[in-house]
């Protein structure tokens, strides 16, 4: 009946086609689109939108993506020089194992320079840039350890070099600005940051640097725009609020200067407090901890797109112990687990990225598609219904309800419904064809033959539409 008679194997690998989400804004809508990829771009390809691979991964090698048992986790370290210890032994395994993909060297950069080897990121960006010319993290990086070495000139050419590839790297744009500002050069800062807010209006952050800077250079006018802007995209942030009445004091508006820094005072106090906590947090262990989960998730990307899904499963575990709030890595572990064969592993991953996100439809979505495939369908059941209390304007929740009742043979009133619901709210191809086997389940052939009917006129070269729409007139007839 359903999905239960499919192998175990043969029903995950539909899922993975099957399914939405990972990586996605928890506020966009749920979709059933095809799961997004799992690996790094390569460096050739590279986007500079970090988080957004172009790849799946499936390995050659049919053992590989066998499931196997897990080695057990290992405990934790106990102090920041173990942690950093293990931490740079795999950096240095995966360049070992990968001398030439550039991915891995840039990854081993990264992690260098976080624990202050500034020589030896250096090293390892610039063997990036030997393999991948262009490559703009690596050119990023280099530019903070120029910045790091005084050589605010160099930066500068570096930062430059990243933003002609891509523009759209907000850090480097902040870190430029910086740069030329320290050395004096405040109207190429300001060009630098009104280019980025031209394609990134809603840039807070962008919009405070953009007014310290007109106040640093004397434009107290486009000084008060700019605070004023950034105030209305995100109220309350002290920077936002000094700089704001600051302007208004050297435009002689004193009345309104001291609002602005009264409110600047109030919001200091309760910065003031959050930074010493943070403070207190530099040298913590599961501080840093969290800081190098990071690291280790791309590090597990570079395995992955090497196609050795058992080190980056191991990797990406160890990231997910280090930092026990943090989604990228276990959205990766969903993947790979489906795609190794442990599909109750995978529902345990789910499961963790509910309790660190409930208000995200799409983890919900995929909880349930995985729990049908696994034949749990109350689970699945509960999963869908939690999508469509979280977006129900969309037509995701309401079409998987109406499918699972199809593939559990139990289809009802309600089952009807949601699949009406769904027609709705999208009027797709597939959610006519959805509604068109609701129908046809309860024997309801001329509702069926109308459904299909309009699936056709939406994808009319879809074959599986036509053999219905000719099944439910041999039923009919």
């Amino acid at each position: 009946m359903g999905l239960t008679s499919q192998p175990v194997a043969s029903r995950l690998i539909a899922l993975i086609t099957a399914i939405s989400l990972f990586g996605c804004d928890r506020n966009a809508p749920p979709t059933a689109s095809p799961a997004a990829p799992i690996v790094p771009a390569p460096a050739s390809q590279q986007s500079a939108d970090e988080g957004q691979p172009p790849a799946d991964v499936v390995s050659e090698d049919p053992s590989a993506n066998s499931p196997a048992p897990l080695a057990p986790a290992k405990p934790l370290p106990e102090t920041v020089p173990a942690l950093v210890d293990e931490c740079r032994g795999v950096m240095d395994r995966l360049v070992e194992e990968f001398p030439a993909n550039p991915d891995a060297w840039e990854v081993r950069g990264r992690h260098l320079y976080q624990v202050g080897k500034n020589a030896e990121a250096k090293e390892s960006w610039r063997k990036c840039l030997e393999l991948a010319p262009g490559y703009v993290y690596a050119q990023h990086g280099l530019g903070m350890v120029a910045v790091r070495e005084g050589d605010d000139e160099k930066a500068v050419e570096l930062f430059r070099k990243a933003l002609a590839a891509a523009p759209e790297l907000k850090d480097t744009v902040h870190e430029l600005h910086r740069a030329l500002v320290r050395l004096g050069r405040p109207e190429e800062a300001i060009d630098a940051l009104r280019k980025y807010i031209g394609q990134n209006p809603e840039s807070t952050d962008t919009w405070i640097y953009l007014g310290q800077t007109y106040l640093t250079n004397g434009q107290y006018e486009e000084a008060r725009q700019a605070f004023e802007t950034a105030n209305s995209q995100y109220p309350g942030v002290a920077r936002t609020e000094l700089g704001l009445g600051t302007a208004l004091l050297r435009l002689g508006r004193r009345e309104a200067a001291k609002t602005w820094l009264e409110k600047h005072q109030a919001s200091r106090d309760r910065a003031n407090a959050l930074e010493r906590v943070e403070r207190l947090d530099e040298d913590d262990l599961d501080a840093r901890m969290r800081e190098f989960a990071f690291t280790l998730t791309t590090a597990a990307r570079v395995y992955l797109s090497q196609g050795d899904m058992r080190e980056g499963e191991r990797i990406l575990r160890r990231a997910a112990a280090f930092d026990e709030q943090r989604e990228d890595c276990r959205q990766l572990l969903f993947e790979v687990y489906q795609q190794l064969g442990h599909g109750d592993l995978a529902l345990k991953t789910g499961r963790e990225l509910l309790e660190i996100a409930p208000e995200n439809p799409n983890y919900w979505l995929t909880h349930g598609t995985l729990a049908a495939v696994l034949g749990e369908y109350q689970t699945a059941d509960e999963s869908f219904r939690q999508v469509i209390r979280l977006a129900p304007q969309h037509a995701a929740g309401y079409s998987a309800l109406a499918k699972l009742a199809l593939q559990t043979e139990s289809v009802t009133a309600e089952s009807i419904d949601f699949a009406r619901r769904a027609v709705e709210t999208s009027p797709s191809a597939e959610n006519h064809m959805v509604l068109a086997q609701t129908l046809a389940a309860v024997g309801n052939w001329d509702g069926a033959r109308a459904a299909v009917e309009r699936a056709i006129e939406a994808d009319p070269s879809n074959a599986a539409y036509r053999q219905l729409l000719q099944q439910i007139e041999q039923r009919k007839g």
